[in-house]
């Protein structure tokens, strides 16, 4: 055997490349190599049956829904025990479950090992999963009490889904906030039907007891957990989702100290825009927060209403001057605001035609209120209606986000009204951001002269991405030309397909025509490439 075989950690990296088939061979092949691939084997297990497998001598069979079941040959004995927590268990690390139906573990497996000490069965475990986004209620009311099993004493992370009014839940989630201060990550969902009964107030105190927690996941949030998350010292990434099932209120008072003192970043996921709104005055400006990120995701359309287009950006606006008036201007880096994410943009279209007559009726969101953020380096920005941009409004921006990298003003939706801003207004908005290689802009690009000039003192190498939406445009040839001139280093136009809802109602689609254009930018890039490589390697005949 060659040297570097007897090496444990050789032997480890090997075995990480390897997939289970070869794992499960590689651990057969020789005693030496049996410790290392079954350590990789091991470490984390999706699903149950593995282990049960190994102490019943089951047979994985298909049951009568279709779904894998493991059949037991024989009821375990002590020794099978003895074999699975000698052997196996304590190789796990990681054990992440999710989306049980109910029917691929049979619960009288379980039941043999329901005498083991809290934790017993996996001590070395650090992330436990325990069907955090579980759908089938009654096979996971029936699968939860076994938990306790895999409750080891060195858990960092934890997800659990807990129902408020299931007496044994109670008491299992009790003991993990009394017993578990050490958790560093916690992902708890509570069923929705509890929350709206009491809203959770009786568990959100609870979290007081995670001293310890970092990161705090809560998709379905009960409106009493902010006031106690919010003192938590060492919490730094908070994630909402389905904000509800009420509108949550600021706080009346800020608890002692700052709220979430060590907080750097903030997810939310909303239907209903004036959910957001309390949440987002939770913080304080002193709270050293790095990253926020809203999605607003209705779960229905209303009915065709301008009332609704005026609301939705009158929303928006509000939002944006929360997040300035409760968003530490030194420390945030990154904003991504986006609406409908789990939609396709073309669907707003249809439901929501603007007709080209009261285009010019519509307000616009006015981003001035995120001008303080003077460190930006991330901007996303995805409204239902796009954003009407002046020029006025670009160079306030390449006036202050000097830090920018990745700006994105609102591509991800068609424009409504022609641009307020051209070619020009690219080209400077660039050139005053020295640090921005990717930009979403939809700019008028109808104006730009049949034969262009260089309109800054040299090319710019730095911009690499380019979002144009359904940006106007009429000549291929020239937009290539005007692009490739100023940023010789610019290989991809983002476009997308518009609907025929849009044509009909608003006007043309230009996805053929950019998508057109990125062709001749990556042709001119490959043409310099080459005529730089020809022109050095003459030199170097010479």
């Amino acid at each position: 055997m060659h040297p570097c075989l007897q090496l444990p950690e050789i032997l480890h990296i090997v075995c990480k490349s390897l997939d289970n088939p070869d794992l499960l061979h590689t651990a057969l092949s020789c005693r030496r190599f049996t410790d290392p691939a079954l350590d990789v084997l091991w470490h984390e297990l999706t699903s149950l049956i593995p282990l049960i497998h190994t102490f019943t001598d089951g047979v994985l069979e298909m049951g009568e829904d279709g779904q894998h079941q493991i059949r037991s040959n024989r009821i375990p004995i002590l020794e099978d025990l003895d074999r699975l927590r000698t052997i196996y268990t304590p190789r796990i690390r990681r054990l992440r479950l999710s989306r049980v139906t109910g029917s691929d573990i049979r619960p009288d497996t379980l039941r043999s090992l329901a005498n083991l000490e809290i934790g017993a069965l996996t001590p070395n475990l650090t992330h436990l999963d325990w069907y955090s986004e579980c759908l089938e209620t009654d096979s996971y009311m029936t699968l939860f009490p076994f938990v306790r099993l895999f409750l080891s004493p060195g858990l960092k992370v934890i997800g659990i889904h807990v129902w408020l009014h299931a007496p044994e839940h109670q008491e299992i989630f009790s003991q993990i906030s009394s017993q578990y201060r050490g958790v560093e990550v916690l992902k708890v969902t509570w069923d929705a039907w509890s929350t709206m009964m009491d809203g959770g107030s009786s568990w959100a105190k609870h979290l007081l007891m995670f001293t310890n927690l970092k990161e705090l996941f809560i998709p379905n949030l009960p409106p009493d957990v902010l006031t106690y998350a919010s003192t938590l010292p060492n919490l730094q990434d908070l994630h909402l989702g389905d904000i509800g099932p009420d509108t949550i209120s600021p706080p009346k008072l800020h608890p002692a100290g700052t709220p979430f003192a060590a907080l750097k970043g903030l997810v939310m996921v909303s239907d209903k825009m004036e959910k957001l709104f309390g949440i987002l005055q939770h913080p304080s400006p002193y709270t050293p927060l790095l990253n926020i990120s809203i999605s607003h995701t209705p779960g229905h359309f209303a009915e065709e209403d301008r009332a609704y287009h005026q609301g939705l950006m009158s929303d928006w606006q509000t939002v944006l001057q929360i997040i300035h008036d409760h968003c530490n201007p030194d420390t945030l880096t990154w904003i991504d605001l986006k609406d409908s994410s789990y939609f396709n943009p073309n669907e707003l279209i249809a439901k929501f035609p603007i007709r080209p007559d009261t285009q010019d009726e519509l307000d616009t969101i006015d981003i001035t209120p995120l001008l303080q953020f003077k460190y930006l380096k991330t901007l996303e920005l995805s409204f239902a209606h796009g954003l009407w941009l002046t020029k006025d409004g670009l160079r306030g921006i390449a006036s202050v986000w000097k830090a920018i990298a990745f700006m994105d003003l609102s591509t991800n939706y068609p424009p409504y009204r022609r641009p307020r801003v051209n070619h020009e207004d690219l080209v400077h908005l660039v050139r005053d951001c020295p640090n921005l290689w990717s930009l979403g802009l939809n700019f008028d690009a109808t104006q730009i002269p049949m034969t262009p000039t260089l309109l800054v003192d040299k090319p710019i190498r730095r911009l690499l991405h380019l979002k144009v939406g359904n940006s106007p445009i009429e000549s291929i040839g020239v937009v290539s030309g005007f692009l490739s001139m100023h940023f010789p280093r610019l290989y991809k136009v983002n476009t997308w397909k518009v609907t025929d809802a849009y044509v009909a109602e608003i006007g043309r689609d230009f996805s053929e025509e950019w998508t057109e254009v990125e062709k001749r930018l990556q042709h001119a890039r490959v043409t310099r490439r080459a005529a730089r490589n020809e022109k050095a390697n003459g030199k170097g005949m010479v």
